[in-house]
């Protein structure tokens, strides 16, 4: 069990690590295209409307509970099933769980 969530916790960490790398990527390339250009105070706000979207947040969230679940969950499985792949299955399980509904949050549209 502690090798599986050791390998869990590392691989999930190069992933934040890619990610905020890619995020601060992302937010100097819009700086450095605000700052070339003249933009009027309505666009630049546009630009930066759209690096904050809610539903960009709520995946996330959904996400990160989902999956914190899952690890919780696997708490009660019996012990000698701990060094087994159903561990990694049921918080894959969770994860496609959240992304599902934050796909039919979205197809409601903004009338939610």
């Amino acid at each position: 069990m502690e090798s599986i969530l050791e390998v869990l916790i590392a691989v999930g960490g190069l992933f934040l690590v890619i990610g905020f790398t890619a995020d601060a990527i992302a937010r100097a390339a819009v700086r450095r295209k605000v700052a070339d250009k003249a933009l009027s105070p309505e666009q630049i706000e546009a630009v930066l409307r759209r690096r904050t979207d809610p539903d960009h947040i709520l995946k996330w969230a959904l996400l990160a509970t989902a999956v914190g679940i899952g690890f919780i969950l696997i708490q009660f499985l019996p012990p000698d099933l701990h060094d087994q792949p159903i561990v990694i299955g049921l918080v894959l399980v969770f994860a496609g769980g959240a992304l599902f509904l934050y796909r039919q949050l979205l197809r409601r549209g903004p009338d939610r």
